[in-house]
């Protein structure tokens, strides 16, 4: 199975064996099908052994309040 390096589909692991099995061709484009079953996941970001790296990340986010709103508009993100 291809995929996005970090991302496992986790929800359609099933429905990739079944098409596997069904000699299914691999499409050239990824389409999401509505149909398919759906999963919401949180991230979190920390570090004990790099706290700068944290305090920088928090300062870029309220920097770029305004870069991060139109981000989650455009991809839907929501929390």
């Amino acid at each position: 199975m291809e995929t996005l390096l970090g991302f496992t589909p986790f929800p359609y692991l099933d429905q990739i064996k079944v098409g596997r099995s069904e000699g299914m061709k691999k499409p050239r484009v990824l389409v999401l099908d509505g149909a398919l079953p759906k999963s919401s996941n949180d991230f979190s970001f920390s570090s004990i052994s790099h706290p700068e790296i944290v305090k920088q990340m928090d300062e870029f986010l309220l920097k770029e309040k305004d870069t991060v709103v139109k981000l989650k508009v455009k991809h839907k993100i929501v929390e």
